[in-house]
């Protein structure tokens, strides 16, 4: 569990929340940038010198890049000071309880993915024609595997501690929980600078936000997003080169979504432990 801090100074006004998030992604852009840039020159000096033509794949490239940026904003974070109460370790021994606790939180996130897919997504594709399934630009920009590295492990890391970890914590330091949620969860969304993803991340911001402060563990909400991301692409993958499909309802899928929705409310209002004001799981 992360110690909570109880200085009202520390936290974060709506403005400052807003300044800490541009800051943070103009520090990835322009580290990248310069890591490119050295990157390049280096292997154009390579190929001059030893007159060879050295063909590094720039998909790949460009992915490592960007997740070394990433990397590298955190550690500038961490220094910071901001990081001082946020803990990512794994316990070592998960109880049988708790394991079915994870499990409770992986069928919420397919819930979440079945139904705002055939529902919210549908609508995104249709008048936009974008949708969150449509991941071939994201994979031919940065290459398959480290495409699915960087939105498995890295990313969600990267963006719960600057999101949920810092933003959101500190925002409830100064305002009501409700306003803090919406507040990250609409900052979280428009980082994305994209319209589809943008959408789905608002609701799921609001989601990992609920989680978080239930649990006050930014632990769970990293293996939520990391969940999510998988399930995401995993689906997506179904719809490769499938242009036009995500437009089109799956009611089996939808049917599925909402048996799983109704499901966990029933376990919800069932099981004790769920109604505690705080819950331990990671």
């Amino acid at each position: 569990m992360e110690k909570k801090s109880l200085n009202k100074n520390d936290g974060f006004t709506i403005f400052g929340a807003v300044k800490f998030s541009v800051i943070v992604y103009i520090l990835v852009i322009i580290i990248t940038i310069i890591a490119m840039l050295f990157m390049f020159g280096i292997i154009s000096i390579y190929n001059e010198l030893f007159t060879k033509n050295f063909n590094f794949n720039n998909k790949i490239l460009f992915g490592i890049i960007g997740i070394i940026s990433e990397i590298i904003v955190l550690i500038i974070i961490y220094e910071k000071g901001y990081m001082k109460n946020i803990s990512i370790k794994i316990n070592k021994k998960i109880s049988k309880e708790k394991l079915i606790l994870l499990f409770y939180l992986v069928l919420g996130v397919l819930c979440y993915i079945l139904i705002f897919n055939n529902t919210v997504d549908v609508l995104i594709e249709r008048f936009l024609k974008q949708s969150i399934l449509n991941l071939q630009n994201m994979v031919n920009e940065e290459g398959i595997v480290t495409f699915i590295f960087t939105s498995v492990t890295i990313g969600p890391i990267f963006e719960e501690v600057v999101n949920r970890g810092i933003i959101l914590k500190k925002l409830t330091l100064k305002y009501k929980n409700s306003t803090s949620i919406i507040v990250s969860a609409l900052i979280f969304a428009i980082s994305h600078f994209n319209i589809a993803q943008g959408i789905n991340a608002f609701f799921l911001g609001i989601i990992f936000a609920i989680v978080y402060l239930k649990t006050n563990s930014l632990k769970t909400v990293i293996f939520m997003h990391c969940i999510n991301n998988l399930i995401v692409i995993l689906i997506g993958a179904c719809y490769a080169d499938k242009v036009g499909i995500v437009s089109k309802i799956n009611y089996m899928q939808l049917l599925i979504g909402m048996l799983i929705f109704i499901s966990l409310i029933i376990i919800y209002k069932k099981n004790k432990l769920l109604k505690k004001e705080e819950i331990e799981i990671l």
